[in-house]
C-alpha cells in the first residue's frame, strides 16, 4: 500500500470568504498613515476598527483627535469628541457606498456583493495572502484606483487604499 502525502486545500477566494463569513464581531487597533502629494510628511492617526455582522463598521480615531466614522445599515454617522456632527444616507454618496460595501462584503464573507463592486485578485498562500480590489464602476474609479489588503488566514494585517490621484492611506491592523 502506497500512502499519498496529505496536501492542504488550495488557498482560494472561496476559502478566504468562508473564513471571513465565520466572524461575528471584530475589534482591532490600527495605525494609519495617509500619504498625500501635497504634504511632505504623512498624516498619522491611531484608533480602533470595529465590525459587527452583518452591516456595522466603525473607524474610531483616537489620536491625534477623537473622531469616528460609523456605517450602520444605510446610515453613516460622523462624530467628533463624542458628539454627532453629521448623519448621511449612503445612497446619497455612491462612491462612499461602494467603499463601505467592499469592507462589509469582505468581512461578512459575501463574495457576490464584493464582486458586484470590485474586480478582485487573490494571491499568496493561506498564511500570507494579498487581495487586490479594483472598482468596476467608472464613477468610483474617479476616487479609488485600488485597495490592497494583506493578511493571514482570516486576519487582515493591512489595508492600503490608493486613490485615483495616487495618494494613499495605509492602515496596519494590530490584534
Amino acid at each position: 500500500m502506497i500512502l499519498q502525502p496529505l496536501v492542504a486545500a488550495d488557498w482560494s477566494m472561496n476559502i478566504l470568504m468562508q473564513r471571513f463569513a465565520r466572524i461575528e464581531i471584530l475589534s482591532v487597533q490600527y495605525h494609519e498613515e495617509k500619504h498625500l502629494s501635497l504634504l511632505r510628511m504623512p498624516l498619522v492617526s491611531e484608533g480602533v476598527l470595529e465590525y459587527r455582522r452583518p452591516d456595522y463598521l466603525k473607524k474610531a480615531m483616537l489620536k491625534p483627535e477623537q473622531e469616528s466614522f460609523a456605517a450602520d445599515k444605510e446610515i453613516i454617522t460622523l462624530t467628533k469628541n463624542g458628539k454627532i456632527t453629521r448623519q448621511i444616507a449612503m445612497s446619497d454618496y455612491p462612491p462612499l457606498t461602494a467603499f463601505v460595501a467592499a469592507y462589509l462584503a469582505l468581512l461578512s464573507g459575501d463574495q457576490k456583493e464584493l464582486s458586484r463592486h470590485y474586480a478582485h485578485q487573490l494571491s499568496g498562500k493561506e498564511d500570507h495572502w494579498r487581495l487586490m480590489l479594483k472598482p468596476k464602476d467608472k464613477t468610483i474609479r474617479q476616487y479609488v484606483q485600488e485597495i490592497i489588503i494583506t493578511g493571514a488566514k482570516d486576519r487582515i494585517h493591512s489595508i492600503n487604499n490608493i486613490d485615483a490621484e495616487g495618494d494613499s492611506s495605509l492602515m496596519i491592523l494590530q490584534e
